[in-house]
């Protein structure tokens, strides 16, 4: 019986009726801005109460499906425990107050009558699916320590998955791209390395490697008047961002930056011009001509307005110049 429900479970995806028997509850793996997000709408959502759970031996050690095989909660007592103690060691009810309202966790009548199902997520949904794969194995109370592996704090879920060896074929991707990328134009690149991502290979080590980047976008850079590079890159992750929102997904949902917005001509030139470098410059043009004692007290407001975020307007020889 248990076997036959399990399976129905899997195929429909959802509760049936008459309830099954053992009772079967889904619960789903979500990303830190999906859950930012929830608890913003003054919502909670199961993983939320999971990563709030008391932090004491009976619960440190329980993972995700484990915590829910065991426990319940709501943002009401039931009537049973109305009279139990609450926040008692190995007691029956638990408050969380660290959510954006106090949720009450306590137990199952009979955990042992209960299966308890994450949400199935393909490798090709990226990020979620290297998460949900962490969650499975390792209890947690923040997401981001699931990025850790060996002292070694990683960008996204993927690399520490890759680390920590849940992940055997992360070379795949890697080797078909460096077999393809002295005969490929960075345009080729650029389409197999997104439709290799859209697959669900890990492709973030492809992307982390600074001469594979150069590569996708270096027709960029040569058609760029400045040839920036920071330019350049910027134009690369729009092209994937453009591809996987065709897919319905985006960028970070396999751990890619978002490229930069470009909508204004100040944005495009903030890409356009490496901060670093002009500051270097300008320092090394201070060295070799100094400005007027006319020009002086000038240029110190514009400094003092950089370097304090402010928005300044100067007129210069009739022109109006914005900061």
């Amino acid at each position: 019986m248990l076997c036959a429900m399990d399976c129905m479970w899997r195929i429909l995806g959802f509760q049936n009726y008459p309830a099954p028997q053992p009772t079967v509850t889904l619960i789903k793996p979500k990303l830190q801005c999906d859950i930012d997000k929830i608890l913003n709408e003054q919502n909670v959502c199961d993983l939320a109460v999971y990563l709030a759970r008391p932090q004491i031996d009976e619960f440190k050690n329980l993972l995700y499906t484990e915590f829910f095989k065991k426990w319940r909660y709501n943002s009401t007592v039931p009537a049973k425990y109305k009279d139990k103690p609450i926040n008692v060691q190995n007691g029956d009810v638990y408050l969380l107050t660290q959510l954006i309202k106090p949720i009450y966790i306590f137990k199952r009548d009979k955990p042992e009558k209960n299966i308890v199902r994450m949400s199935i997520n393909y490798l090709r949904h990226g990020e979620i699916w290297y998460l949900r794969l962490l969650l499975l194995k390792l209890p947690t109370y923040l997401l981001d320590d699931l990025k850790c592996h060996d002292f070694v704090r990683y960008n996204t879920f993927q690399e520490s998955a890759v680390a920590k060896g849940y992940i055997t074929n992360d070379t795949a991707a890697l080797h078909c791209f460096n077999e393809s990328k002295n005969s490929l134009t960075p345009h080729q690149l650029r389409s197999l390395f997104v439709n290799m991502t859209k697959e669900g290979y890990p492709t973030i080590n492809i992307y982390n490697e600074e001469s594979n980047r150069q590569l996708m976008y270096e027709d960029f850079q040569q058609n760029d008047p400045f040839h920036s590079v920071k330019a350049a890159n910027n134009k690369l992750l729009q092209y994937i961002s453009d591809k996987l929102v065709e897919n319905g997904s985006q960028n970070s949902d396999f751990g890619l930056p978002e490229p930069e917005d470009q909508s204004t001509e100040l944005q495009m030139m903030k890409l356009r011009y490496d901060a670093n470098q002009q500051k270097e410059l300008f320092e090394k043009l201070m060295c070799t001509t100094k400005p007027t004692d006319e020009q002086l007290p000038f240029l110190e407001k514009v400094f003092d307005a950089i370097n304090n975020k402010q928005t300044l307007k100067i007129i210069l020889q009739g022109i109006t110049i914005f900061l």
